[in-house]
C-alpha cells in the first residue's frame, strides 16, 4: 500500500457521530484527490458532498447489532483496500481495528478521552490500548498531545499536534471591512467607540455574566461598547435574559450589544470591528474562532488554562492570561489592553504570524496527510 509521497490514498474516517469536523476533513482530503470512506452515517457522506468533495459509505448500521456490526465495518473496509483508518474519537468498540490484517491506524483522541474521569473503565482500557497500538497519533494541542503520549506508553509511532484549524483566508482586516462597517451600523455603535468582543455563544459554560462584570468594572465600559455573539442556538435567548439584567445592575445595559447570528461569510466582519476580546471558560480547547482572532490581530484575555499552552504567549503571542477563576488579574488584563495599544499591536500581530504559518486548514490537512503515510510506514514496518 505504500508508495510515493505524491500517491493517492484511500482514508476510511472512522468517527462515533456525525461530525462537521469529519466532514469537513473528508471533503478537504477527497478534493486532494484521496478516496474517501465514512464508517459512520449516511449524513457525513452528504455533508462531504455538499462541501464539494466525495465518499462512499461503510456499514451504515445500527449499533446495537453489537459483534456482528462490528464485524462487518471492519469487512466492508478490507473490501474498500484502505491504507489507513483514522480515528476521531476513541470508542471501546474502535479496538477492532486491532485485529490482524487491518489498515495503518491513525488515533486523534477527543479531551473527554484522555480524563480517566470520563467514561467507564473498561472505555479507558479500551483507549489505552488503542493508543499503545496506533500507528500515529495526533491531537489538537500541545497539552493533549503530552496526555496521549502519557497513554501510548512505549508505542513509537509517530505522533504530533494538527489543529482542527479554520480557513483564515477570509479573515483579512482589509477583505472583512466593508461587512466591519455595516455591522457597526447594524449594532448601534458609536463612532470612535472601542469594541471589546465576547467571541463564545451566550451559553453559562462560557460565564458570559463574568465577562459583563468585568466590562462593567473597567475603563472599557466608559469609552467602548461590549459585544456578545450568538449562534442562534435555543438555549441562548434565556441566558441572554439574564446578561441582560446584569448589566442592568451594572449600569452598563446601554453599552451591550448582542449581535445576532451571523452567516460564515459574515464572521470576519464582526472580529474586524474588535479591538479585543475577552473568553472565560474554566475548560477549554484551541477554539477556531481564538485562531481566527489570532489571524486578524484581535489580542483575547483568557484564563491560563493548560490547553492554550503553546498557542497563547501572555502578553507575547495572542492573548493576555489571567491565573484561572482571579477576576482581579482579568481586571487588570482588560486595562492593560485598554491603556496600551502598542501591546495590542505588537500581541495581535505577533498572534497573526503564528496562526498563518502553524494553524490555517490547508496546513493541517496536509499534516494529517504526512500523518497518514508515516503510519502506513510505520505499520509497514512491523
Amino acid at each position: 500500500m505504500e508508495g510515493p509521497a505524491s500517491q493517492p490514498l484511500t482514508i476510511a474516517l472512522d468517527a462515533d457521530q456525525a461530525k462537521p469536523a469529519v466532514a469537513r476533513l473528508g471533503a478537504a482530503l477527497s478534493r486532494l484527490g484521496h478516496r474517501i470512506v465514512i464508517v459512520g452515517d449516511r449524513s457525513t457522506v452528504n455533508a462531504i458532498e455538499r462541501a464539494g468533495g466525495s465518499a462512499s459509505l461503510i456499514a451504515d448500521l445500527p449499533r446495537w447489532l453489537g459483534p456482528w456490526w462490528r464485524r462487518r465495518r471492519f469487512e466492508a473496509v478490507a473490501q474498500a483496500r484502505a491504507d489507513v483508518v483514522h480515528l476521531i474519537g476513541l470508542r471501546a468498540h474502535h479496538t477492532m481495528w486491532l485485529a490482524p490484517g487491518s489498515p495503518a491506524l491513525v488515533a486523534t483522541p477527543s479531551p473527554a478521552d484522555l480524563d480517566r474521569r470520563e467514561g467507564s473503565a473498561a472505555a479507558d482500557r479500551a483507549r489505552a490500548e488503542l493508543l499503545t497500538h496506533a500507528h500515529a497519533v495526533s491531537a489538537d494541542t500541545p497539552a493533549l498531545l503530552r496526555l496521549a503520549e502519557q497513554r501510548m506508553g512505549a508505542n513509537p509511532a509517530p505522533r504530533r499536534v494538527v489543529y482542527w484549524a479554520p480557513d483564515l483566508a477570509p479573515f483579512e482586516r482589509d477583505r472583512a471591512a466593508p461587512i466591519a462597517a455595516r455591522l457597526r451600523q447594524q449594532l448601534d455603535i458609536p463612532p470612535g467607540a472601542r469594541v471589546l468582543l465576547s467571541p463564545r455563544p451566550s451559553l453559562t459554560d462560557y460565564h458570559i455574566d463574568r465577562i459583563v462584570a468585568a466590562f462593567a468594572m473597567t475603563r472599557w465600559s466608559h469609552t467602548g461598547v461590549l459585544v456578545l455573539r450568538t449562534l442562534g442556538l435555543p438555549e441562548e435567548p434565556s441566558y441572554q435574559r439574564f446578561i441582560l439584567e446584569l448589566a442592568g445592575r451594572r449600569r452598563v445595559k446601554d453599552r451591550v450589544r448582542i449581535c445576532p447570528p451571523l452567516a460564515a461569510d459574515e464572521l470576519a466582519g464582526l472580529y474586524a470591528i474588535a479591538d479585543a476580546a475577552i473568553a472565560l471558560p474554566t475548560s477549554d480547547g484551541i477554539a477556531p474562532a481564538y485562531l481566527e482572532l489570532m489571524a486578524m490581530g484581535v489580542p483575547i484575555v483568557a484564563w491560563n488554562l493548560g490547553a492554550y499552552a503553546g498557542v497563547f504567549e501572555s502578553r507575547s503571542r495572542g492573548a493576555v492570561l489571567a491565573a484561572t477563576g482571579d477576576i482581579g488579574e482579568v481586571n487588570a488584563a482588560l486595562t492593560e489592553l485598554h491603556d496600551d495599544r502598542d501591546l495590542c499591536q505588537r500581541i495581535g500581530a505577533a498572534g497573526s504570524i503564528w496562526a498563518r504559518n502553524n494553524a490555517d486548514w490547508p496546513l493541517s490537512v496536509a499534516a494529517w496527510v504526512d500523518l497518514y503515510r508515516e503510519a502506513i510506514a510505520a505499520r509497514a514496518a512491523g
